[in-house]
């Protein structure tokens, strides 16, 4: 394990025990950063299971591959890397699979290992810590159970809610749990006095409400959002693309052109 600073600052949790021993050299470089083997969840679960690549595995596949494909092999496994899931597959994995087979001939194989979920509640009385300024979410699908977990926290620790907050809206979520789980969250952030900065079909990004009123640097960010088409700014929410941050009305003009 990583040295245990008294003080920090930042808190990273992955739940895959090989990425973690990947990341600990360069977290120990890092001694106000915390580095945590956990999945964040809803509730406390010890021992669930967790579907993951071994890097081990990944290394020995791309070993074989003629030594002119290896880089990009090991490129395209990354997303893989990334598609650890608690207890159901991924909802791209068969896509991305079925490219590798395509392409390579061949595809690694998941394997399951145990890791304990912990609570948003749990990870803040472990580490000792009251909120953050920023929270980052990137769970390939768990991240709205991750954000109600937040909430059922902050509800009882009122000075605990996260400045800013952004998470994956790629659409998983919806596809683990049901339609327009990404919105519902999104909707209950609101009601607790988030305001809807920016979504877009990759991340979505929230500001408190009242901790823009004790920062001047959040204020600042938040205001650092204008349509890069009308350039007007406070038209909350944006809608961020592959082409620019348009407000919703140039967005919505844009696609009644496109219709007609």
């Amino acid at each position: 394990a990583t040295s245990e600073p008294a003080c920090f600052r930042g808190v990273a949790v992955e739940p895959v025990e090989d990425l973690v021993k990947q990341h600990q050299p360069q977290a120990a470089k890092l001694p106000w950063v915390r580095l945590v083997q956990a999945a964040i969840g809803e509730v406390d679960q010890n021992g669930a299971n967790i579907n993951a690549l071994s890097l081990k595995a990944c290394d020995e596949l791309a070993a074989e591959m003629p030594p002119e494909r290896r880089e990009k092999f090991a490129w395209d496994l990354m997303c893989l890397r990334n598609m650890s899931t608690i207890g159901c597959d991924h909802p791209e994995l068969d896509f991305y699979n079925e490219y590798l087979v395509k392409t390579y001939g061949r595809a690694p194989s998941f394997r399951q290992s145990p890791v304990d979920v912990w609570s948003y509640g749990r990870l803040a009385r472990s580490l000792n810590f009251a909120g953050c300024e920023v929270l980052m979410i990137d769970a390939e699908g768990q991240d709205a159970q991750i954000l109600r977990s937040v909430i059922t926290h902050c509800r009882t620790h009122p000075y605990e809610w996260p400045g800013l907050i952004q998470f994956e809206t790629m659409g998983h979520c919806d596809r683990l749990e049901g339609a327009s789980v990404e919105w519902a969250v999104i909707q209950s952030l609101e009601a607790h006095g988030y305001l809807l900065v920016a979504y877009s079909y990759r991340d979505t990004h929230l500001a408190s409400r009242e901790a823009m009123e004790g920062s001047e640097r959040l204020r600042q960010w938040v205001s650092s959002w204008v349509c890069h088409h009308c350039r007007r700014g406070q038209q909350f929410p944006y809608v961020s693309t592959l082409s620019g941050i348009y407000c919703k009305r140039c967005i919505d003009d844009h696609n009644r052109s496109w219709e007609r």
